[in-house]
């Protein structure tokens, strides 16, 4: 039986071989057969992880960022107020974002 953050795929059973999930995917429960993909948003930046983390404000994880280990860094002209965020959003007319990664304009 493999604990969470592992799983034994069908050609592992017979072998008992329980493998770490791979960085940017994860398994929050024991006896998985496979790992799952971070949803949107979410990023998982470690083999044998459990759950995947926010990312941060400034960053972002798109949809289809699949298996993302690392969120991307909003790029200059562009800002993320809120964690989690899959999109990065413009700046408004007369405002402006001179660096990557920026929260706010």
């Amino acid at each position: 039986r493999c604990s969470a953050g592992t799983y034994a795929s069908s050609s592992d059973v017979a072998t008992s071989a329980c493998r770490s999930c791979p960085a940017g995917m994860f398994s929050s429960q024991d006896s998985s057969t496979a790992c799952g993909f971070c949803a949107a948003g979410m990023f998982a930046n470690a083999s044998g992880l459990t759950s995947c983390a926010r990312c941060s404000a400034g960053t972002y994880a798109s949809s289809s960022d699949v298996a993302t280990s690392a969120c991307r860094s909003c790029p200059a002209g562009m800002f993320s107020s809120q964690d989690s965020s899959t999109a990065c959003g413009f700046c408004a007319a007369g405002m402006f974002a001179n660096a990557s990664g920026l929260t706010s304009c």
